[in-house]
Parts: C-alpha cells; structure tokens; sequence
C-alpha cells in the first residue's frame, strides 16, 4: 500500500465515513460488545450521525483513503467533554481504522494528524476512551506517548451496559 493519504473531512463523506465507520464496529466489537448492541449499529445511522458532525462543524474530522480513494479509517477530534478536564485538554472523539489496513501505517497517519490538530487548536493534554480489553485498540495510543490513566466508567452502548 502507498502512504496513507489522510485529509480533513467534509460533509461529502458523510456515507462513506457511515459505511466505515459501520465496519469499523462489526469487526473491531464483535468479541466485545453483545451481538443486540452491534445489530443496533446500521451504515443508516452511522451516516446520518456524521451528516450531523460534519453540518455543524467539521473541523476536527480526518481520513484517511487508500490508493484506490477508499476510506480506510476515520478520526475526529474536538475539546473534551470530560467533566473535570480542564480548558486546555481535547479528545479523540472517534478513531477507527479497517481491519484490512490494520498494521498498514493508516492508524498512525491518522492518529498523527488528530493529535497535530488538537495542537494547533492550543489543546495541550487529549483524552481518549478506550473499551477494554481491547488489545488491538490498545497497541496504538501507546505508539503516540499516550499514559493509561485507568480511569473507568459503567459504560453503555446503543443502551445496551457493558460492565
């Protein structure tokens, strides 16, 4: 594969960042979230959810496409929702990459643009929330300096609890 091309987003990609973003889950949650959780999941409301991102602000919202115009992953980035992150601290909203480009160098492409983003934007310190266990998740944020905080929560998914 070439170098990963990635790109800021616009709303054109909205049903290709669905479409990706709809894979993503069926294979990166399939052993970790319930099978009811992942049927609640549809390229439909995938790409009507990034419709929404990308109408309001798509700032933030990176790519990255294959030799072949493909999106192979997705990022976005924005100020943390953290109830006690201060001012100065971003997130890493959503970050996915295909399996079949898993170890390719798009992951690190992508994760490389976000953070350089949430920099320019003045952020100093990201968050990123991770389910766990999640070893093929887990791999990369420690590749780009990432600490583990082990901050937990009771999450939830498309209402379905996971702890």
């Amino acid at each position: 594969m070439a170098s990963p091309f990635v790109r800021p987003a616009s709303l054109d990609d909205a049903a290709a960042l669905g479409e990706s973003h709809y894979w993503c889950w069926q294979e990166g949650y399939a052993d970790l979230l319930p099978g009811e959780a992942l049927a609640l999941a549809t390229i439909g409301n995938r790409t009507d959810m990034w419709t929404r991102v990308l109408t309001k602000d798509p700032a933030g919202t990176f790519v990255v496409e294959t030799a072949d115009d493909r999106v192979a992953g997705l990022i976005n980035c924005a100020p943390s929702r953290d109830d006690d992150a201060s001012p100065n601290t971003g997130e890493v909203l959503a970050f996915y990459v295909r399996q079949q480009w898993w170890g390719t160098g798009c992951g690190s492409a992508l994760m490389a643009v976000g953070l350089q983003w949430l920099v320019e934007q003045g952020f100093a310190e990201a968050t990123l929330w991770l389910l766990y266990p999640n070893p093929s998740a887990q791999r990369l944020p420690l590749t780009h300096a990432w600490r583990p905080h082990r901050a937990t929560e009771n999450p939830s998914c498309l209402g379905h609890e996971l702890a």
